[in-house]
C-alpha cells in the first residue's frame, strides 16, 4: 500500500515547528526539581525527564503555567514520536490551563496544535483564528491556521495564510516548507522541489540538528519519490537517518524507495524498524504487502490484522485505514463509511476526495466514484496512487480514453510507486491499449 505525499504530509504538517526547534517566545519555565528551562528540548530522554517534572509538580501544585509547558512537553513528544496519546495527553493539560484561565493564550495555542496533530483541522482552524484576532502577532498561530486550511481543502485561505507569514518571517524553514506541501498539492512539483530544498538549507543555517532537522530531507525525499526520482529520493533520506536514525518517517520513506528499487528484504527491514516505533496503519500495510510478496503470508495477516486494531482505536487514522481496506477489498462498507465521515467533517482536500473515490470504487458505487475522482483531479496534483486510483476508476465507468491517459500518467510519474498497485496499473492499462487497438 503506497502512502501518498499528501497523506504523508498531512502528518508532516502535525511535525512542523513554528521556530525548528526553539522555545516560543523566550518563555522559561521551573521543573519541580527547580531547573528553570529556556527551551523546549528535542532529545527524547530530557523531553520525558522534563514531563515527569511538570506532572510531579502539577499534582503538588497546579497552576496554569504549569500546565501550559507540560502542554508543550507532550506536544513535542508527540512530534517526536509519532504516538497519538502524546497529543492526547497535551489536549488534556492545555484544558485542565484552561480550566483554570479560560482566555489563557498559550495554552489555546497548544490546543489549536494539538487539534492539528489529531486532525481535527475546523477546531484547529477556529481556534488558531480567535488567538490571531486577540494578537495578531502570533505568526506561528497563522501558520497552523495555514496548515488546517490546506488540509481543508480550502487552497485559497492556506495560500493567503503561508504568504502572509512568509512576508513578516522570512527564511523561516518550517513555512517555506509548508509552502512547498502547497506548491505540491496545486501540481507544481518543481516548485514544491525547489522550496522544499530551500527549507532545508534554511533549517541548518538556523544550527537546527537532530530530528527537527531530519523532517526537511525527508520531505524533498518524499517529492523525489513521487516523480520516480528515487536514487534522489535515496540520498534525501539517507541525509535524514544520518540525522535521527530512529526516524520513523524517514525509515518509511526509505522502505518506499527500497521496495520500488526491488530491493524487498530491505525494505522490509526498514518498514519493521518503523513500525518498531509506532505502528502507524500506512506503515503496517505497507509491510502487510511486502511480507506476502515474500511468501511470508502469516507475518502478513499479523501486520493487516494490526492496522485494523490501530483502526478501531484511532480515529485520526481513518483515511489511512480507509485506503488500506480498499486496496485489500476489506470490509469495503466501513471504508466507504470512513472515507465519507472525513469529508462530512469538512475535509475536501485532493487527498481526501480520492480517499473517497477509491473506497466507493471498491464498493461498486461507480457512479459516485467519477464524482469524487474528479473533485481528487481538480488540481492535477502530481501523486502517482491519486492518479492511479482516477485511473483505475473511469476504467470502470467505461471512459478508456481518460482511464488510458491516468493510468499512463501515474507511471510516467513513478513507474514503481507500489509494489502491489503499480503492477495493477501495468496490467490494467495494457488490457485498455488492447481494446483501443
Amino acid at each position: 500500500m503506497a502512502v501518498a505525499v499528501g497523506t504523508a504530509g498531512v502528518v508532516a504538517a502535525s511535525y512542523l515547528g513554528w521556530t525548528d526547534g526553539r522555545a516560543p517566545r523566550g518563555r522559561a519555565h521551573r521543573t519541580g526539581d527547580g531547573a528553570v528551562i529556556a527551551a523546549l528540548p528535542t532529545d527524547r530522554a530530557e523531553v520525558d525527564r522534563l514531563i515527569r517534572g511538570f506532572e510531579a509538580q502539577v499534582r503538588v501544585a497546579p497552576n496554569v503555567a504549569a500546565f501550559d509547558f507540560l502542554g508543550d512537553l507532550y506536544l513535542t513528544r508527540g512530534r517526536l514520536t509519532g504516538d497519538l496519546t502524546a497529543y492526547t495527553q497535551a489536549a488534556a493539560a492545555a484544558e485542565r490551563a484552561l480550566a483554570i484561565a479560560p482566555r489563557h493564550e498559550d495554552a489555546r495555542a497548544v490546543l489549536a496544535r494539538t487539534s492539528l496533530a489529531l486532525h481535527d483541522f475546523s477546531r484547529a482552524r477556529t481556534l488558531a483564528s480567535e488567538i490571531v484576532g486577540d494578537d495578531p502577532s502570533r505568526l506561528d498561530l497563522v501558520a497552523v491556521g495555514g496548515d488546517a486550511s490546506l488540509e481543508l481543502g480550502d487552497v485559497d485561505a492556506a495560500r493567503v495564510a503561508l504568504e502572509a507569514v512568509a512576508s513578516r518571517a522570512p527564511g523561516a524553514a518550517s513555512v517555506t516548507a509548508r509552502l512547498a506541501r502547497l506548491a505540491y498539492v496545486t501540481g507544481d512539483a518543481a516548485q514544491a522541489a525547489a522550496l522544499a530544498a530551500r527549507a532545508e538549507t534554511e533549517a541548518a543555517s538556523t544550527g537546527a540538528t537532530g530530528s527537527v532537522l531530519s523532517f526537511y530531507p525527508a520531505l524533498r525525499g518524499s517529492f523525489a519519490f513521487a516523480v520516480g526520482r528515487y536514487d534522489e529520493a535515496s540520498a534525501c533520506y539517507e541525509r535524514a537517518l544520518r540525522l535521527a536514525p530512529g526516524d520513523r518517517v524517514a525509515l518509511a520513506g526509505m522502505a518506499r524507495v527500497r521496495a520500488a528499487q526491488g530491493r524487498t528484504d530491505d525494505a522490509i527491514s526498514l518498514y519493521e524498524r518503523a513500525a518498531a516505533l509506532v505502528p502507524e496503519p500506512a506503515t503496517m500495510a505497507a509491510l502487510g504487502d511486502l511480507y506476502r510478496i515474500a511468501g511470508r503470508d502469516a507475518d502478513a495477516r499479523a501486520a493487516f490484522a494490526t492496522v485494523e486494531a490501530v483502526g478501531r482505536l484511532q480515529p485520526a487514522y481513518g483515511r489511512a485505514v480507509a485506503n488500506y481496506l480498499s486496496d485489500h477489498r476489506r470490509h469495503v462498507g466501513d471504508a466507504v463509511d470512513r472515507a465519507l465521515a472525513e469529508l462530512r467533517a469538512g475535509r475536501h482536500d485532493v487527498f481526501g476526495h480520492d480517499a473517497a473515490a477509491w473506497a466507493l470504487l471498491a464498493a461498486g458505487r461507480v457512479d459516485d466514484a467519477v464524482a469524487e475522482a474528479r473533485r481528487a483531479l481538480r488540481y492535477d496534483t502530481p501523486d502517482p496512487l491519486l492518479r492511479y486510483h482516477a485511473g483505475m476508476v473511469f476504467a470502470a465507468a467505461g471512459d478508456r480514453r481518460a482511464a488510458t491517459r491516468l493510468l499512463r500518467s501515474a507511471l510516467a510519474l513513478s513507474p514503481h510507486f507500489d509494489p502491489v498497485q503499480a503492477p495493477r496499473a501495468r496490467a490494467e492499462l495494457r488490457r485498455l491499449e488492447k481494446g483501443e487497438a
